[in-house]
């Protein structure tokens, strides 16, 4: 079958190539976020391969560690291969605000608010996962 396909694309330059493999798996295999992706040509740079390899915590083979920001930076590059929206970007972390901030701020206790967590980078942490 896969011959099939690219005798069928042969000689077809690479963007007309991506566009009709794009509808093909967006559309007619319902998987729209996968068309997106090879619409826009969007390889995720890191993979799982690459994560296990390289990420594994001293000592232990079978959990590992990756900074915060460096899997939030992979999850926005496949979440803005997505045609339909703008670009979404993790900025920091939030928490509600306590009593004494909603009050100066003039917000309604009715409603949960949120305001920057500045105690918190996400460059300073890292997230381990563990092989199953």
């Amino acid at each position: 079958m896969i011959d099939k396909i690219r005798k069928i694309l042969e000689g077809v330059d690479r963007k007309a190539a991506l566009n009709i493999l794009s509808e093909l798996v967006g559309e007619d295999y319902e998987l729209p976020t996968a068309g997106s992706m090879i619409k826009k040509d969007c390889e995720p740079w890191l993979t799982k391969e690459e994560l296990v390899q390289n990420s594994y915590s001293e000592g232990n083979t079978d959990a590992g560690l990756i900074d915060l920001s460096l899997a939030l930076g992979l999850a926005e590059e496949i979440l803005n291969c997505y045609n339909e929206y703008g670009d979404i970007e993790f900025k920091y972390f939030v928490r509600r605000e306590t009593e004494e901030e909603m009050e100066e701020e003039g917000h309604d206790e009715n409603i949960e608010w949120y305001t920057e967590d500045e105690r918190i980078a996400m460059e300073d942490l890292q997230i381990e996962f563990e092989i199953s």
